[in-house]
């Protein structure tokens, strides 16, 4: 804001040089990523047992397993697993911030959380979003918010910050992963990240938390 004012002056003649040049801008630095614990997703695995909706469930039981964002999840298609594995970025709708296409492992649970989908005559998308033209991003971030305004993490993410409840299932899979010991760029290429910075916020907060 100074330095603004500063150039205001220059340009209104009213100051020969700009004195916030010498000063030192601080730095604001983000606080570190937030995560579900042990007991936090047993607390979210019995909620989702009890009240969720199949296909809710299996969406916050890939994103835990896989890591997929929201975005990534609502635009798979069937044909995009096989093998025991997700491709994603193949198609327009799944495509991640670095624009290339990754392959996802499936460990037995993203298996059996896939296995909760009645697939019926539908052999297309995976999730029901494009199948009724009604079901969108936001609509997925209310149901969730829903099912896990009892839990303290989701609660105090309120306002603009509902959103990120989602990607706090993100979060606590990349500190899992990070927990394993996974190679850091190995995590890098699952996760679809740009840069090796994101990756090792999530390698600290593991390494803080004991893993």
């Amino acid at each position: 804001a100074i330095g603004k004012f500063c150039r205001f002056l220059q340009t209104k003649c009213l100051l020969e040089g700009n004195p916030a040049r010498l000063c030192e801008v601080p730095r604001i630095y983000a606080p570190p990523p937030r995560y579900l614990d042990e007991k936090q997703l047993d607390k979210l695995h019995r909620r989702l047992r009890k009240h969720a909706q199949p296909f809710i469930r299996a969406c916050v039981e890939l994103a835990l397993d896989t890591g997929m964002r929201l975005h990534e999840l609502l635009g798979l298609k069937w044909r995009d697993v096989r093998d025991g594995q997700i491709v994603v970025g193949a198609e327009a709708e799944t495509k991640n911030k670095v624009g290339a296409w990754r392959v996802l492992p499936l460990s037995e649970i993203g298996a059996a959380a896939l296995a909760l989908l009645d697939r019926g005559e539908e052999t297309d998308w995976v999730f029901p979003r494009y199948r009724t033209n009604k079901f969108t991003n936001a609509q997925y971030v209310k149901w969730l918010r829903e099912l896990t305004t009892p839990l303290p993490v989701f609660g105090e993410l309120k306002g603009k910050r509902a959103g990120n409840q989602w990607h706090l299932l993100r979060s606590t899979w990349a500190v899992e992963c990070a927990r394993r010991k996974m190679v850091i760029w190995t995590m890098m290429q699952l996760g679809g990240w740009k840069t090796l910075g994101t990756v090792l916020k999530y390698v600290n907060i593991a390494r803080a938390a004991g893993g």
